[in-house]
């Protein structure tokens, strides 16, 4: 175990995070020139910002309604998660 590895690890956390925070004013700035309109052209670049729409199932609902059908298709997905602090 390296000790400046971690430090290193845990700074560049940290810069990412304020880089993402950076991105997102950028996002806003953009969001906001576009005056409302759902695409706009500018030079090379072509930006959109529209409503998305995503189906999915009430899962707390279904397990109290029906809760012999939610336990047949349950799926189960394990992985690792690092964490450094």
């Amino acid at each position: 175990m390296n000790i400046i590895t971690i430090t290193n690890y845990l700074k560049k956390k940290n810069e990412l995070e304020l880089l993402k925070t950076e991105l997102e004013q950028l996002q806003e700035s953009l969001i906001e020139q576009m005056e409302g309109k759902e695409t706009v052209i500018c030079g090379q670049y072509k930006l959109t910002y529209k409503d998305v729409s995503r189906r999915d199932i009430d899962r707390k609902s279904l397990e109290e309604e029906y809760p012999e059908i939610a336990k047949k298709f349950e799926r189960i997905t394990s992985y690792k998660r690092f964490s450094a602090k």
